[in-house]
């Protein structure tokens, strides 16, 4: 009874130092001074006993690490020599180091990037429907829905995403900054006016007209006459208008530009 109990405190004695050497045996204790992180990798396999195992395209092994440690743990380390967008994962004695999952952005096998979000106004934050996502120079584009939200699978050599809409600023966007596309705000353009003119019911670019440009304010037309063509008469500088006729219905005025008007022969046959 007694050599039975003995031999059982025995066994939880031997059981205990074993652990306790296995703890000891994962601490590291070393002083790195602008060595690759590949280096200190290799010194964490040597006194710990782990092994890694990461993709190089993901891991940078030549990134240099200056840090000193003393019975730290394995996780202490990595923590400290990892950089911020990589995590890590031990199972038994195999450690694997991944990128972390970006926000509003998710990568596939292939390396391809799909990028989404919502695009607001800056103005009353309000989503903006219908603007265009793009990459310049390619055919890879999409525009926002009613609710201002897009998504857009880039490859992984993209560089940087253009966000564009009529009025605003265009905007481009770094793909490695990818928090930034979960909420894309575009700012209104306020030299829009500027480098656009309203020409009758249609819009021309300032540098393409040819001609000058006269502007009549709405409450300059409100006058007695039925036509509203008659009501620019007089108010339009180079420009000749003449009215025919005061029958009613037919009081239209006829415009003449001052360059073009008919001779005073011509006019008298009128």
């Amino acid at each position: 009874m007694h050599l039975h109990l003995r031999f059982r405190r025995i066994v939880a004695l031997v059981a205990g130092l074993l652990l306790t050497l296995s703890i000891h045996a994962q601490v590291i204790t070393k002083s790195f001074r602008g060595v690759p992180l590949k280096t200190v990798l290799e010194e964490v396999e040597k006194q710990t006993g782990y092994s890694f195992l990461f993709e190089s395209k993901e891991v940078d092994v030549d990134k240099p690490v200056t840090a000193s440690f003393k019975n730290a743990t394995i996780q202490t380390v990595l923590d400290k020599v990892l950089d911020g967008s990589l995590r890590y994962t031990i199972n038994d004695k195999l450690v694997t180091i991944s990128q972390r999952p970006r926000q509003g952005a998710t990568v596939a096998k292939d390396g391809s990037v799909t990028l989404s979000g919502t695009v607001i106004s800056s103005s009353d934050n309000q989503p903006i429907v219908g603007a265009n996502v793009y990459v310049e120079g390619t055919t890879l584009g999409v525009t926002t829905d009613i609710d201002g939200n897009y998504s857009l699978t880039v490859p992984a050599s993209t560089r940087q995403v253009t966000f564009s809409f009529l009025g605003y600023d265009m905007k481009k966007i770094a793909v490695k900054d990818s928090e930034l596309f979960k909420l894309v705000t575009l700012v209104d353009a306020s030299n829009e006016l500027e480098d656009v003119v309203v020409v009758g019911f249609g819009v021309q670019k300032k540098e393409s007209l040819v001609g000058a440009v006269q502007s009549v304010k709405p409450s300059e037309l409100q006058v007695s006459s039925s036509n509203l063509s008659t009501s620019f008469a007089g108010k339009i500088a180079g420009v000749i208008a003449v009215q025919k006729t005061g029958e009613p219905g037919a009081d239209g005025a006829n415009f003449w530009s001052a360059a073009s008007r008919p001779s005073v022969r011509d006019s008298r046959r009128c």
